[in-house]
């Protein structure tokens, strides 16, 4: 639908042409803005047409088939066209005549936009801007009407329309600067508190990771104190049960027997506790030692056998067929397994739990499994088991014993030595805890692995004086048998200082030293024994419930001197002691002769 006509010819047919175009615009509804960029864009154009080609035409049509309605307007000229055109419409044109400059202004401000030229041959330029959707034919020819009986303005009148619309703009500028200012006032704020919550956030987290480190350094502190007088505990009853100091009725055997199961209980929870402040504090370490399957099975065997006291429940350890040696770290390997038993015999009222190691070539790993016939566990409580603190209500256990750590530190400790853990369950028939782990543990170099003195065969030495350095009457008792028992004659010191000036005043075999002491610690002994002359030479046996680190080992390697913990003292393994008992004896009578 053609709606009108304009011939430019001169500028007061731009004004004219510019003039219809905003009359036009805002009779089919469009607003004041879009009014404004219609009659711009038409000024543009016809003002090209005017400069560049003496004059041109320009035409309003609406498609009334075509949805949405737009307002069409086309500016042709028969002048020379445009040369370059891509590159006037891409931007890359260089014109030192403004040549293109309306054309990419026009195009950014219409909906449509098209232009044909070619050189010689004139230039019809085709823009539009699409009506309101209430917009109709009946809307169209009033818009024609109304058009008809408007006069034409002089260029004082399109000025004062100009000036209105420029101090319009400004208003509505000044508008949206105000709303701009408040809306960053409003971000500003806004900023201040975030930056404010964040330095709140920074200060909470800070507390908290001060709360953990204190949480961390008193469970470290306070296990290790609680572990030193359960280790003497259950060593004392170890060796009354074994009748070392004389037979025991029946009820005193029993009661014994009750201690030492108290006590293993307290002492695991301690240990628990623990692992957890090393592993929060990142102080886990691995201490890479070969070891048998086998020989590990029977230590476990030997540890677990005064623990079960139900008649209906047997712990068999099956025998490890065609599993290699392994280079891994032997005591985390058995925590692990140790958690899994305990577990095990926990919940198993009748039956057996059975322990078993098989070994994948294949994969380099070797599988341990823990496998009972005990009440299993339902398939939503599965995931939770391995969680810190998780623990299961069951009718043999209505309220929990224990801290509900122990299999989360199983898999900590497995992970830890690249393998994994998981559990397969039948709801009333029973569950198989399993860990896989490398048969070498590759997160450290072979120089790193702390020495393992190998076990002797033959009886006890001779003869001989051994120094026990510790300030525990209970560990030095303890001590003191184990020595006793391998022939030796034993010479007590309370703390570092009386053991150094025993060292000094009398010959030795061997000196056992603890290192937490109450004057100087057992390191300080350590290197003053190393600095005399006298006592440089004296095979020197660290034993201790502190924590031993890679760094220790391979301090006290360097000072020629061997640790063991006496936590596996208390637990009855005491081949390891003896056999570095008896080979550090060996080589100080070779070093007298």
């Amino acid at each position: 639908m053609k709606l009108l006509t304009v011939h430019v010819q001169s500028e007061q047919d731009l004004v004219d042409a510019r003039g219809r175009a905003k009359h036009l615009a805002g009779a089919l509804g469009l607003g004041p803005q879009e009014q404004a960029r219609v009659a711009t864009v038409v000024s543009e154009l016809a003002r090209n047409a005017l400069r560049y080609a003496g004059g041109g035409t320009v035409e309003f049509h609406v498609d009334t088939n075509a949805a949405p309605l737009t307002l069409s307007m086309t500016v042709s000229d028969r002048g020379p066209g445009i040369r370059q055109l891509d590159k006037v419409l891409s931007g890359t044109y260089a014109s030192t005549t403004g040549l293109g400059v309306g054309l990419l202004g026009s195009k950014r401000l219409m909906d449509t936009f098209d232009v044909r030229a070619r050189p010689g041959g004139g230039t019809i330029v085709e823009v539009g801007k699409r009506l309101p959707s209430d917009v109709n034919a009946a809307d169209l020819r009033r818009a024609v009407d109304a058009l008809a009986r408007t006069h034409p303005v002089g260029v004082l009148g399109e000025l004062r329309e100009h000036n209105q619309e420029l101090m319009g703009a400004l208003a509505e500028l000044a508008e949206r600067e105000e709303r701009l200012r408040s809306l960053n006032q409003e971000l500003e704020e806004t900023n201040r508190g975030v930056v404010a919550l964040y330095a709140e956030l920074e200060e909470k987290a800070e507390r908290l990771r001060e709360a953990n480190d204190l949480k961390s350094t008193f469970l470290s502190y306070m296990s290790h104190e609680f572990r030193t007088p359960l280790h003497s505990i259950l060593g004392l009853a170890g060796f009354l049960l074994a009748r070392l100091d004389g037979d025991l009725t029946d009820e005193q055997h029993k009661q014994v027997t009750l201690i030492q199961g108290a006590a293993s209980d307290l002492l695991a929870m301690v240990g628990d506790l623990l692992d957890l402040a090393k592993v929060e504090a990142g102080k886990t370490d691995v201490h890479v030692s070969t070891f048998e399957v086998g020989a590990l099975f029977g230590t476990l065997r030997a540890l677990f056998a005064p623990l079960v006291t139900n008649p209906d429940v047997k712990l068999v350890f099956e025998e490890p067929l065609d599993v290699p040696r392994l280079s891994t770290d032997e005591g985390k390997v058995s925590q692990v397994l140790r958690n899994f038993i305990a577990n095990a015999l926990k919940f198993t009222s009748h039956g057996d739990v059975r322990v078993s190691a098989s070994y994948d070539a294949s994969r380099g790993v070797v599988r341990f499994a823990v496998r009972d016939t005990g009440i299993g566990i339902a398939p939503g409580d599965r995931e939770k088991l391995f969680q810190d603190f998780s623990q299961l209500r069951t009718p043999m256990m209505k309220v929990p014993r224990g801290t509900g750590l122990g299999l989360s530190i199983a898999r900590t400790f497995t992970e830890l030595l690249g393998g994994h853990v998981g559990v397969i369950s039948t709801l009333g028939e029973g569950s198989e805890f399993f860990a896989v782990l490398p048969a070498v543990y590759a997160g450290i170099a072979a120089s790193n692995v702390p020495l393992v003195l190998p076990e002797q065969d033959g009886s006890a030495v001779q003869s001989g004086t051994v120094l026990l350095v510790d300030d525990q009457a209970s560990d030095r008792y303890l001590l003191r048998t184990l020595l006793q028992r391998e022939g030796f004659t034993v010479q007590e010191a309370h703390h570092g200082q009386a053991g150094l000036s025993a060292a000094r005043t009398r010959a030795h075999r061997v000196i056992v030293l603890d290192l937490n002491l109450p004057d100087v610690s057992g390191q300080e002994v350590l290197q003053a024994l190393r600095a005399d002359e006298a006592t440089r030479d004296v095979p020197v046996l660290i034993v201790t419930s502190q924590p031993l680190t890679d760094a220790l080992h391979r301090e006290f390697q360097a000072l020629g001197a061997s640790a063991h913990a006496k936590e596996r003292l208390y637990q009855g393994d005491n081949a390891t002691f003896t056999a570095a008992l008896r080979g550090a004896a060996a080589r100080s009578e070779e070093g007298r002769a």
